[in-house]
């Protein structure tokens, strides 16, 4: 088991909301931002590991994240197992691996959910 981040170098809105952005430079910060975006594709992963799951936990469903995650790979929504604004399971074609999208933890209350509520619905995409 491994724990990682679609993201290789911290957020600019993390940043921000840490309030460490204005004491940075900003033009390092955008360089090397810019040249780790290859580490922030999931094939990056997959073709080192080759795991049999990966755990994505975002916030909301962010279509920009989602398109760098998975460019370069012939993926399958699984529509059957989709739970708007919760889960989107997705298979990854030449792969054995499945990639199950979810809330951040952190968002749950606003979902009125907990983890147990979470981690059921999570199990039952992992067949």
């Amino acid at each position: 088991m491994g724990y990682g981040n679609l993201n290789s170098i911290e957020t600019y809105l993390n940043l921000e909301r840490e309030k460490t952005w204005d004491t940075i430079n900003k033009d390092i910060y955008w360089d090397i931002k810019n040249k780790s975006k290859k580490f922030d594709k999931l094939k990056f992963i997959i073709e080192i590991y080759n795991p049999d799951y990966i755990f994505i936990f975002n916030w909301i469903e962010d279509e920009d994240a989602e398109a760098l995650a998975f460019s370069d790979l012939n993926f399958e929504w699984v529509k059957e197992e989709h739970i708007p604004k919760t889960i989107s399971t997705y298979l990854i074609k030449g792969y054995n691996t499945k990639i199950i999208w979810t809330v951040h933890p952190m968002r749950l209350s606003f979902l009125k959910m907990n983890a147990d509520d979470l981690m059921g619905k999570i199990l039952k995409c992992v067949k």
